[in-house]
């Protein structure tokens, strides 16, 4: 996602709060599930795929810091020169 103004950047960071609230939930419950199972190969399944989401929010959230940051540069304008 390509985010060229201050309101598509608020609707990513409200994307991204959802999201992290989301993996959270699923943390939590992933942690409530294994205490209550044995180990077996589900937990290992379950475990990589939850290590996979942090990943992708740990990606996601980046590539946003990464579009505020060229936010905040100053941006060339162009100098039209009268002859």
């Amino acid at each position: 996602m390509k985010i060229e103004n201050l309101e598509q950047l608020e609707t990513a960071i409200k994307q991204l709060n959802k999201f992290y609230e989301m993996l959270k939930e699923a943390l939590l419950n992933y942690t409530i599930w294994s205490a209550s199972k044995s180990k077996d190969v589900c937990l290992t399944y379950e475990l990589q795929f939850y290590q996979s989401q942090i990943a992708l929010l740990k990606k996601i959230y980046i590539r946003i810091l990464d579009e505020i940051y060229m936010l905040s540069l100053p941006q060339e304008k162009e100098v039209l020169r009268v002859v």
